[in-house]
């Protein structure tokens, strides 16, 4: 309210403008407790769509602890191995009761998955152990995995089982670039260029030159 009764000039144009100039700051916070209203919610909305699947994602690529929760005792026991010589007996035991565990909780599969991401072909050889593991007998549990496929005295597996039970590695980013990137020289085989064709040196398939240019180039 107004007074001016008793007021000089000066004082009153103080008072008009502190009155209004409070008005307008409240309107102002107003409207901007407005606009605020109108945008939190699309914000909520971009990063429970978007923002935190794309954090799960990138994080998951980096990060896979399955292998590791799955052979603990297995991968211990591999970190103390030199990469060449010939494996004890301890391990192919430890190996077979976590193989026989994991098909039992059915991650058997998802085992063999990653193994076969570090050295194609061993899927195979890890389902069919870990399923007729339930079945076998015998006093020496090396003799039983190497029988049962004889890639198990083989020190590829191995190397490929301690490699997927990193649990924090950047292995699925070479293997993507691997498969985008898969440079090789084109070597046409013998005939006509329509028979021309190029072995991919990374994922080993043939592809007919005019497939192999944008897949191998």
């Amino acid at each position: 309210m107004l007074l001016t009764t008793g007021r000089t000039h000066p004082q009153v144009v103080e008072q008009v403008t502190a009155e209004t100039g409070l008005d307008a700051s409240k309107q102002q916070a107003r409207q901007r407790r407005s606009a605020a209203g109108l945008v939190l919610p699309l914000i909520a909305f971009v990063l429970a769509t978007f923002v935190a699947p794309l954090g799960t994602l990138l994080v998951r690529s980096v990060y896979d602890p399955l292998v590791a929760d799955a052979l603990p005792e297995t991968l211990a026991l591999l970190r103390e191995w030199d990469g060449t010589s010939t494996l004890a007996e301890p391990v192919y035991a430890a190996a077979a009761r976590e193989l026989l565990r994991a098909r039992e909780d059915r991650t058997s599969g998802q085992i063999a998955t990653r193994v076969n991401r570090i050295k194609s072909g061993l899927r195979s050889v890890v389902t069919r152990s870990a399923r007729k593991l339930r079945n076998a007998s015998g006093d020496s549990w090396r003799e039983t995995m190497i029988g049962i496929d004889a890639a198990w005295g083989e020190p590829d597996i191995w190397l490929a089982m301690r490699s997927a039970g990193e649990r924090f590695t950047f292995r699925h980013y070479t293997i993507s670039m691997r498969s985008i990137s898969c440079a090789n020289p084109m070597v046409a085989s013998p005939g006509s260029q329509r028979n021309a064709a190029s072995t991919c040196r990374f994922c080993g398939a043939r592809w007919p030159l005019a497939l192999a240019l944008p897949h191998c180039a």
